[in-house]
């Protein structure tokens, strides 16, 4: 964590990462808008991915993205899937395992 830490904020010092279990962390969070997240969790869990998207997803102002790596993980799909349904967006996907999406 700390050597991912330093290596993202000297590239971009106004970036929070904000280290904890899914959805727990999410309680101190403080409630904001979004612009971009990157949900990555490990071994790309359903429920985890899914709490992420769902608690990002109302959040992101118009244009915000919300970018998933592994989304070739059947746990992953399954949770991105169901949340872009649940919430109206749109999925793209890239050539390699990654999607994302795009607030209206």
């Amino acid at each position: 964590f700390r050597s991912v830490s330093r290596r993202i904020w000297r590239e971009f010092p106004d970036v929070e990462i904000h280290r904890g279990w899914i959805p727990d962390v999410f309680a101190g969070v403080p409630d904001r808008r979004y612009r971009f997240v990157h949900v990555d969790v490990d071994v790309d869990l359903y429920a985890p991915t899914r709490a992420a998207f769902d608690y990002f997803c109302p959040r992101l102002v118009p244009g915000g993205v919300i970018a998933t790596d592994d989304y070739n993980w059947p746990g992953g799909r399954r949770a991105v899937d169901e949340a872009c349904a649940r919430h109206g967006l749109t999925l793209r996907t890239t050539d390699t395992s990654l999607a994302y999406v795009i607030a209206n």
